[in-house]
């Protein structure tokens, strides 16, 4: 934890993959931690549960988190690598 603490301010990407954006270890460093976000991506499953487990981490973290560039991946996981979702995530 320390460690992600110390890197903190340098995180301007996050991709929620499956976890519902519900570790609330990661959710408390993120409210405490300054940062600024500009690329955030969601794989959940589905557009639907992607949208869900968006709502609720920018509940949890603020509004502040809304990145300028949000994507809901349409698939799982799965999709998500087999049909290189992430591609320009990762690049940008």
């Amino acid at each position: 934890m320390k460690q992600l603490e110390q890197f903190m301010p340098r995180v301007n990407k996050i991709l929620i993959i499956g976890w519902q954006a519900r570790e609330s270890h990661f959710l408390e460093l993120l409210r405490l931690k300054p940062t600024r976000v500009e690329h955030l991506m969601v794989v959940c499953g589905n557009q639907e549960a992607g949208k869900k487990a968006l709502d609720h981490f920018v509940a949890e973290v603020g509004p502040k988190f809304l990145a300028p560039n949000v994507r809901i991946a349409d698939g799982g996981f799965t999709d998500f690598v087999v049909n290189r979702q992430g591609d320009e995530f990762f690049k940008a």
